[in-house]
């Protein structure tokens, strides 16, 4: 049984509810997620969108975007705050492209409670190798107790990560994803990390 499932939250509604639904009956946590891979909608829109990922019973918000601009990626950064403010799982915004690289080098800041860095190819436009993304993230911070508790989480997740692809006969370049700040609560909710 998976810890968790991602969703992609605007499909057929049914379809998505019964999937939640199950879900949570298996005890497994659901990351409610949407891809605009064509533009960054209106902070309004992003902030109703996740909202309304919580409502349908998600345990994660999560949302990329892709930027025109850098007022895109400020757009984002500011409905990840507002929706920090008004929800009570955690969210996980990022803003793709080397323009939204911002978004995830920051959101903590503004309430996005993970970050993602690659293990080989990026999946998406705007990855950043996780060892880069460690450092840029340990630069940013004061490396207090925290932020030296998920290093060390990423540290043990990445040769995880590594020994199983590894064993398994695959390439280290899959594209996986690897969650590097912010811990999702056990209980799946209680606001970010």
């Amino acid at each position: 049984v998976p810890d968790a499932v991602d969703v992609e939250i605007f499909r057929d509604e049914a379809v998505v509810d019964r999937i939640i639904a199950a879900a949570h009956a298996a005890d497994v946590k659901v990351i409610a997620s949407n891809h605009e891979f064509g533009h960054t909608p209106a902070a309004e829109e992003l902030v109703r969108r996740l909202l309304l990922m919580e409502r349908r019973g998600a345990d994660v918000l999560k949302i990329a975007v892709m930027p025109k601009s850098p007022g895109d990626v400020l757009a984002l950064l500011g409905a990840t705050w507002t929706t920090s403010q008004q929800a009570t799982r955690p969210l996980i915004t990022m803003s793709m492209t080397a323009t939204g690289v911002v978004s995830r080098l920051a959101g903590g800041t503004f309430g996005s409670c993970a970050t993602f860095g690659t293990v080989g190819k990026a999946s998406a436009p705007g990855q950043i190798p996780v060892a880069q993304l460690r450092a840029a993230l340990l630069r940013g911070t004061s490396a207090g107790p925290a932020a030296e508790s998920q290093v060390a989480l990423s540290d043990s997740v990445h040769k995880a990560i590594v020994e199983a692809v590894s064993s398994s006969g695959s390439s280290s370049d899959t594209g996986l994803d690897l969650q590097l700040s912010g811990i999702v609560p056990a209980g799946g909710g209680g606001g970010n990390t």
